[in-house]
């Protein structure tokens, strides 16, 4: 429990037993607007977030990418993508953002110059 939820709930059970709200606040120490917030809201529940829903940031997916890169860490993530049927960008939301890791891409190591270039006569 947060420590926001515990004043919400103090804050209802001191006005069931008919404290005044001025009264609440002196005694919790929290700011007036809060105690006559949750007042009105009359629950500890939080409200509804507005805004788009996640659809494709889901923690069945997060779990699924998370897995494929703990078992081959050098994995491409455009290979990924079109796996999993998900945009590049939310790929890579996932893995920088939700998992803290760092997509980058592995250079092969250049070959030695003797190797390119013939000898010379």
């Amino acid at each position: 429990m947060t420590k926001l939820s515990s004043h919400r709930s103090a804050i209802l059970e001191m006005r069931r037993n008919g404290m005044a709200p001025s009264e609440i606040c002196r005694r919790l120490k929290v700011n007036r607007k809060l105690v006559y917030r949750t007042l009105k809201r009359g629950t500890t529940d939080y409200l509804p977030r507005t805004g788009r829903p996640v659809t494709v940031t889901t923690a069945r997916i997060k779990k699924i990418v998370k897995e494929r890169l703990e078992r081959s860490p050098c994995r491409s993530m455009r290979k990924m993508t079109t796996e999993l049927g998900i945009s590049r960008r939310s790929l890579h939301i996932i893995v920088e953002d939700k998992l803290g890791m760092r997509a980058y891409k592995l250079r092969k190591p250049e070959s030695c110059q003797s190797e390119k270039m013939p000898e010379a006569p």
